[in-house]
């Protein structure tokens, strides 16, 4: 009943693929030069003692698939310490550890000098938190004040946790995050105090930080949870929860794209009016495609020519409406009217932009 009271929402086209087919023979023609300018980023950690380990390629391998970056390497902290220059190769680097780094020291020294030059840095848990030597960043990283979460603050075990409250839901770290599970040990900072420029962006439900940016440097980000999942140990975060878009946002905002939109927003979704979708920050003059879905919000994962594998938070059977064309400042804006029937459907929405591969946030509403 529902998806025939919003039969005339849709557009002709049924299926959600078919919009990758048209997307990709009309628009991600020129965008296959733009997927090659994505940011190139590294993970520094000291995850586990042999680098072919799930722990390294788990996190490896997720942000591969979000189609976002054009390059995920493993760079060695754990038997020697990067250059400057080996870490200038990268637009952003995540670190954290659950062995030791050849020298936390030096590792911290170099991480400050690669922030002072522009790159971005991601640190997660455990460096963030563990009290033991070559365990967190030492050296210039303390005393020039680069932490986030301020560390040797020991840090919460086995005690499950999920998603608490998002205190900046427009936050591009958090853009898309509706669902995340710790796991059985959900490891997470112990303290609640943040550094003089600390943001904290979201929280976990016992108010313990998840994500938190500097005020002072835009590329800093820290995560208050271990980046590898479930599938390199049972006790890390559940997959099928909002984990891979935890650490691709935050790679993102670290490699330099603070507009990570498209950004999508809903006036007027009641029935027998027209709703108007606007979505901002999109590509000046690209393509942004509309979808959405009755049956609940995903995820579900869609290949798309030019972008690689990305995760959409719609089910399936997922309905396009209209695609439009960005202005020159990034705005697209489309209007349908909503059937006289559909009071009281919940609907998800979100937008795509074709020419940079993203993907919108997701909008949860329920018809007027």
């Amino acid at each position: 009943m529902a998806m025939a009271a919003l039969r005339s929402f849709t557009s002709p086209c049924r299926a959600f693929s078919a919009l990758w087919v048209l997307a990709a023979a009309f628009f991600l023609l020129p965008a296959a030069a733009d997927a090659a300018q994505l940011p190139k980023v590294a993970i520094a950690a000291a995850a586990e003692t042999d680098p072919g380990a799930l722990a390294f390629k788990d996190p490896q391998a997720r942000l591969l698939a979000t189609g976002r970056f054009a390059a995920v390497d493993l760079v060695d902290v754990m038997t020697a310490t990067p250059t400057l220059g080996q870490l200038q190769a990268y637009d952003a680097v995540m670190t954290w550890s659950n062995y030791s780094y050849a020298s936390g020291d030096a590792l911290g020294d170099v991480l400050a000098d690669y922030v002072d030059s522009g790159g971005g840095v991601v640190v997660a848990v455990f460096a963030n938190t563990s009290t033991q030597v070559d365990r967190y960043l030492g050296g210039r990283w303390i005393s020039g004040g680069y932490e986030i979460v301020p560390g040797r603050g020991s840090v919460i075990a086995f005690s499950p946790a999920t998603l608490g409250a998002i205190h900046d839901p427009g936050h591009p770290t958090v853009a898309g995050v509706t669902n995340f599970d710790g796991g059985t040990g959900s490891f997470r900072p112990y303290r609640t105090t943040l550094s003089s420029h600390g943001v904290e962006i979201a929280s976990w439900n016992d108010g313990k930080t998840l994500v938190a940016v500097s005020s002072q440097w835009p590329t800093r980000v820290d995560l208050g949870f271990v980046p590898s999942s479930a599938v390199a140990d049972p006790a890390f975060w559940v997959p099928g929860t909002d984990g891979d878009l935890l650490l691709a946002n935050a790679m993102s905002y670290a490699a330099g794209q603070s507009t990570l939109g498209p950004r999508l927003s809903a006036a007027g979704l009641v029935a027998g009016q027209q709703v108007t979708l606007t979505v901002d920050e999109a590509t000046p003059g690209g393509l942004v495609a509309f979808a959405y879905s009755a049956a609940g919000p995903g995820p579900t994962s869609v290949s798309v020519s030019g972008c690689g594998i990305l995760t959409v938070e719609l089910s399936q059977p997922i309905r396009l409406l209209s695609p439009m064309v960005a202005d020159p400042m990034g705005q697209a804006v489309m209007s349908a009217r909503v059937p006289a029937g559909a009071g009281g459907v919940a609907v998800w929405i979100q937008a795509f932009d074709a020419a940079s591969c993203r993907t919108s946030n997701l909008l949860a509403e329920v018809v007027g």
